[in-house]
């Protein structure tokens, strides 16, 4: 969708890539306060679910975009695992922490063909908190609602995403389109979003999340860069009526 300051996954990529990047490292942070769906003896239930994961996945790219390898990659004194070619992950997800608001970042990156020894930190902005919404709420499609949320002012889009927390459910068919929205903005910390909701043809449970992002730049030995993106998402679930 595109529309007024809303914004496409593209148009964002051109603001950020500034032609000399050998990589892309993200750093995550997940806050759910949900409702979680399963199916017992054919019988759907549901139970609350509060918690906090975090996580790390970076691209080391040559400046015509071939991956490359490294035979050390370290974020916050954990290694980083190799995916494929050029593509990493933390290695042990259930002890990664990844810092915003208090505490620095620290990357370190060995020495490769393209550049030195990398050893830098990165100091990331207060997460993203919904401010106006908590689980179980109800919002009407008639009454419409404006959505808030505070975070880093250093992050510079917002990804909204609006889905059918159970996505199993029989109303949403496999040949139809899923009823849900999704939309790239700038972090304007609030949003109406009474048309994305009125166009909506499913009501029940959903779940609203809003993903900060939050870009810093690591200068490289050979002018180069590494782009490090702070990405902080609060997901919440809410009953969604006529």
């Amino acid at each position: 969708m595109s529309s007024g300051d809303v914004t496409s996954l593209e148009e964002i990529k051109d603001d950020w890539d500034n032609g000399s990047l050998n990589g892309v490292i993200f750093l995550k942070k997940e806050n759910n306060k949900i409702y979680e769906i399963f199916t017992i003896n054919n019988v759907v239930d549901s139970s609350d679910y509060e918690g906090i994961s975090y996580s790390a996945n970076a691209g080391l790219f040559t400046s015509a975009f071939s991956g490359f390898d490294v035979n050390d990659f370290v974020i916050n004194a954990f290694d980083m695992s190799r995916n494929s070619k050029g593509k990493y992950s933390n290695s042990k997800p259930d002890e990664f922490d990844t810092r915003f608001g208090t505490g620095v970042n620290r990357i370190e990156i060995d020495s490769n063909s393209l550049f030195n020894r990398l050893q830098d930190s990165v100091t990331l902005g207060q997460e993203i908190s919904i401010t106006n919404l908590d689980r179980g709420d109800t919002i009407s499609k008639s009454t419409g609602f404006t959505l808030n949320w505070s975070g880093s002012v250093s992050a510079t889009k917002a990804f909204i995403r609006i889905s059918h927390t159970n996505s199993f459910d029989p109303k949403i068919l496999p040949d139809s389109v899923v009823s849900g929205a999704s939309w790239y903005q700038d972090n304007s910390g609030s949003v109406d979003i009474s048309h994305f909701l009125s166009n909506i043809n499913v009501n029940g449970t959903f779940d609203l999340s809003v993903t900060l992002f939050e870009p810093h730049y690591l200068n490289l030995s050979n002018g180069n860069q590494i782009l490090v993106i702070g990405e902080s998402t609060h997901r919440i679930s809410f009953l969604l009526t006529d």
